[in-house]
């Protein structure tokens, strides 16, 4: 799926419902996913709290975990911020970006976090330990990528049992740029 806001080529797992930079600023919009997909009213505050860092460009949910229980229906979300940071600078504010996401999601502790160099650019992979109650657990994993375009949040959540094959470092690892047009 290319993602223009992002600057990048991003793979969807199939049948997930996709909402543009543009769609998830629509009040309407919002409000739809907050009432069908748990854990969506909190996901979306969270967009507004980080927005004067962050602007969300992307968000695909699980149309499975419509109206279901549970903490958080499967998600992948992408956030971008200006500059693009890389390197030293890249784990510094990675920091400061996945403790800030353990907090949100409920993490037991701070995320275990790696520096990987994915097709896209640098990143560092935040991974979280989140109980979700009736012995399920939350599979939780948070890429911040310095890209081309910007910084890049890519973030996978969901109940593990409804992930399946998707997995964070497939995601990661299978985005790349989109190609510049000459001016």
């Amino acid at each position: 799926m290319p993602i223009a806001d992002a600057g990048i080529l991003l793979p969807v797992p199939l049948g997930w419902r996709m909402l543009t930079a543009a769609q998830l600023a629509d009040p309407a919009t919002r409000a739809d996913l907050s009432a069908t997909y748990p854990g969506m009213g909190s996901m979306l505050a969270a967009f507004n709290d980080v927005s004067a860092r962050a602007s969300p460009a992307f968000l695909a949910v699980d149309p499975t975990g419509a109206r279901k229980d549970g903490p958080m229906v499967a998600n992948l979300s992408v956030l971008t911020s200006q500059p693009s940071a890389g390197g030293p600078l890249l784990d510094f504010v990675a920091g400061f970006i996945c403790d800030g996401l353990a907090q949100f999601i409920g993490a037991g502790a701070k995320p275990a976090r790696e520096h990987h160099q994915l097709p896209v650019g640098d990143g560092v992979r935040c991974a979280y330990d989140v109980p979700a109650g009736n012995g399920g657990s939350i599979t939780a994993v948070a890429w911040v990528i310095g890209a081309p375009s910007g910084t890049l949040l890519v973030t996978l959540v969901g109940p593990a049992s409804t992930l399946g094959q998707v997995t964070a470092d497939e995601i990661a690892t299978s985005i790349v740029a989109l190609p510049r047009q000459a001016p």
